[in-house]
């Protein structure tokens, strides 16, 4: 992945880090899975939000993500099955 992408996609997981517990940025998960899941959207996007949801579940505080587990799951697996070799885990 460029750079530019996963430079991207740890900045959006630092901020996360701060703002998501304090309910400041509570439809972030949704965001990402929604890219990363959605059947038109750019390979990009969907190469950086799963990136990024890579990162937040790596730094975050399994406590915080345990709500939106199922949706996660859900976009990694989506990931998966992508047909984009970049894209697919």
């Amino acid at each position: 992945m460029p750079v530019v992408q996963s430079g991207s996609a740890a900045c959006v997981t630092q901020v996360a880090i701060v703002e998501v517990p304090r309910g400041s940025w509570s439809n972030l998960i949704e965001i990402l899975v929604r890219n990363v899941t959605s059947v038109d959207g750019p390979e990009q996007h969907k190469r950086v939000a799963l990136e990024t949801l890579q990162y937040i579940c790596e730094d975050f505080d399994p406590s915080v993500l345990e709500p939106a587990s199922t949706s996660i799951l859900s976009a990694v697996v989506s990931g998966m099955k992508s047909g984009d070799e970049q894209t697919r885990l």
